[in-house]
């Protein structure tokens, strides 16, 4: 978790797109200019949590499986999921990136940066000449 955050706990809306709304997005700008990542706290209820925690088990879920050590970063593993995602994930990908994209675009924009970053239709960023 990064220390630096300011954001708020979110609490309410079931759908992806109200929860998503509800966060200062210049503040998150504003982390992912100043430290290269942001944290959402508390995006997803402990059920949720729980729900997407429980497909680590099911292979079926993931396109690949890396474990670290056999790459030299220490202990630990990790997983991609394979697509399509997840419908819980899915929502939220799509809508936090395409906001992340919109307020990085800015924050390119502000600082006279040649390339900008633009959500395609996916909401998968993509860097694209200006």
């Amino acid at each position: 978790m990064n220390e630096h955050s300011t954001t708020q706990p979110v609490s309410g809306p079931a759908s992806a797109e109200a929860r998503i709304a509800q966060y200062d997005w210049s503040a998150l700008s504003e982390e992912l200019s100043g430290f290269g990542c942001a944290v959402i706290d508390k995006l997803l209820s402990p059920e949720e949590c729980r729900q997407i925690a429980g497909l680590y088990q099911e292979e079926k879920h993931f396109r690949s499986h890396i474990h670290m050590a056999r790459h030299g970063f220490g202990k630990g593993e990790y997983r991609y999921f394979k697509y399509p995602l997840p419908d819980l994930i899915r929502g939220f990908a799509h809508r936090a990136l395409s906001k992340a994209c919109r307020c990085r675009q800015r924050v390119e924009r502000a600082h006279g940066h040649g390339r900008t970053l633009s959500g395609r239709a996916s909401g998968v960023p993509q860097t694209v000449p200006r």
